[in-house]
């Protein structure tokens, strides 16, 4: 199953480039190179009973080559019983050269789960992250905004921590080991933003 969505990734990056690599001569003459950076905030809308999504956050910086913008980030996802953190690799491809324009973008990397304290669940394993999506950012005032929707898929794995039991036929108490849970955490999400 992770092959496939290494393989997914890799087919998503293949064509970003491809389409990077057909432009024409005069194009490629008059390059646009800039530093860019990225910060959103929104919401996570959860398939899984369980693990409700709340509040999302990323932050990206990297380098936009006329409409291609590759670039690394980071977030925090707050969950019901816990909050992930993402590290990905994000391609973004705008329709247009202007200010204002439609985007689609794709994502890929691993998230790392962390534990709320009121819950008695241990995180236990990194696992896979990746999205899909599209959004439009426009300028106004020279700030540049954009907002964005798409789905997002991610692997959290986590364990129940140590629970005892006290048996009826004896005061001895037992321990209990949990069952380790892999979560496959599909979800829509919607994030507003600014590029700076």
């Amino acid at each position: 199953m992770k092959a496939n969505k290494i393989i997914l990734i890799t087919l998503l990056i293949w064509c970003f480039l491809t389409s990077a690599n057909s432009q024409d001569i005069d194009s490629i003459k008059s390059i646009d190179v800039k530093w860019v950076n990225s910060a959103r905030m929104g919401m996570v809308f959860d398939t899984n009973s369980g693990l409700t999504g709340r509040l999302s956050t990323r932050y990206v910086t990297g380098i936009k080559i006329n409409k291609i913008v590759a670039g690394i980030g980071v977030g925090v996802d707050d969950y019901e019983h816990l909050f992930t953190a993402p590290v990905f690799f994000e391609l973004k491809y705008n329709a247009f050269n202007s200010e204002n324009s439609i985007f689609i973008y794709a994502q890929g990397g691993f998230c790392v789960p962390f534990k709320k304290r009121s819950y008695g669940v241990d995180t236990k394993n990194q696992g896979i992250n990746m999205g899909v999506g599209f959004g439009y950012e426009w300028e106004i005032d020279g700030v540049n905004l954009f907002c964005k929707s798409g789905f997002q898929m991610q692997d959290v794995t986590s364990e129940p921590q140590i629970y005892y039991n006290n048996f009826w036929y004896n005061d001895s108490i037992y321990p209990q080991s949990g069952t380790e849970i892999t979560r496959k955490m599909g979800r829509a999400i919607f994030l507003i933003g600014i590029n700076f």
